[in-house]
């Protein structure tokens, strides 16, 4: 299993072309966060298979910053000539408007073009740390011992910072915000080292970018997001097995996405390209290696789920007080 994970991280990174390689480039796709993450995969393994399928070139830039809010906007202000596409996430399009963030667009200004996976969420401590349980986990922030629990998080209003809050209240803390020590750190990566290194204790990480410290024994998985037992991590609890059913609303997700008033036709074709891919093999084979789970939307089934994280996190910052 680990031989596979790491030839699927070197086929993504393989994509990768630097600015003297770039002859020429067809179509661009922009992931506001950095490599190695979850979206950085996913975009990877996406231009892969649309230049075999459509494209000469296809380049991957990653425009970080802002919790992936600096590269949202880079292509909120771009033409809408199917140029140049996003890869969105949770916290830098669903997220920002349900937490009062003052931003220069609204989710809704996109071009829905379609989903591409649901990432669940898994909440791990470092392999050496003395939680063994999620259930020690809470009990220590409950009794609120000193020091406080560290969590690390891509950012603010990220999936990384949203999930273990909202696992806090359903574990009947009254104060999730202030009863443990957040840090909102430059990307996922970012935060997973900062657990690996010890300089927090726990991170809620999309599976996709936990997996790879998960096989290498770095990271000790302790609850899962998913309905039903995750097939990569048959032996971690679920969070419905603890009553925590509601942390299953809140998951990982990317989406491909075009600059504001995106003509119907390229739209069309866009999704027309992902739907093609949920019916690829090979795709769902690479994809579900990472612990992502295919979920290819077309556009419309596309705004309807971006609209339902919306209300989960505006609903989650109302009873939080989260809200800037």
């Amino acid at each position: 299993m680990y031989r596979s994970l790491f030839s699927l991280i070197v086929l993504a990174f393989s994509l990768y072309l630097s600015p003297a390689t770039q002859a020429r480039v067809d179509l661009e796709i922009v992931v506001p966060y950095s490599q190695g993450g979850s979206a950085d995969i996913a975009a990877r393994l996406l231009a892969q298979f649309l230049s075999s399928e459509a494209f000469d070139e296809i380049a991957v830039t990653n425009i970080v910053g802002n919790g992936g809010k600096l590269g949202s906007n880079e292509i909120h202000k771009a033409k809408p000539d199917g140029q140049r596409l996003l890869i969105g996430r949770i916290g830098s399009i669903s997220a920002p408007a349900a937490l009062g963030l003052d931003m220069p667009y609204a989710y809704d200004d996109f071009s829905m073009i379609g989903l591409i996976e649901i990432n669940p969420m898994v909440c791990s401590v470092k392999a050496t740390s003395a939680f063994t349980s999620i259930q020690a986990l809470l009990t220590y922030v409950q009794k609120q011992r000193a020091p406080k629990l560290r969590i690390a998080t891509a950012g603010f209003g990220t999936s990384q910072h949203l999930t273990p809050l909202l696992l806090l209240e359903l574990a009947g803390i009254s104060d999730p915000v202030n009863s443990v020590d957040v840090q909102h750190l430059n990307g996922g990566l970012a935060a997973t080292n900062a657990v690996l290194n010890g300089q927090a204790d726990l991170i809620c990480n999309p599976l996709s970018a936990a997996f790879g410290a998960i096989l290498k024994g770095q990271l000790r998985p302790l609850l899962v997001n998913t309905p039903s037992p995750h097939s990569k991590l048959p032996d971690v609890p679920i969070a419905s097995s603890l009553g925590y059913n509601r942390l299953e609303k809140l998951v990982g997700w990317s989406a491909l996405f075009g600059p504001p008033n995106m003509p119907y036709e390229l739209v069309a074709e866009f999704s027309g390209y992902l739907m093609e891919l949920g019916e690829n093999d090979r795709w769902r084979h690479l994809v579900t290696e990472t612990g992502s789970l295919v979920t290819i939307l077309p556009p419309e089934q596309t705004r309807d789920f971006v609209e339902k994280q919306f209300e989960v996190i505006r609903e989650l910052s109302t009873r939080l007080n989260l809200s800037r």
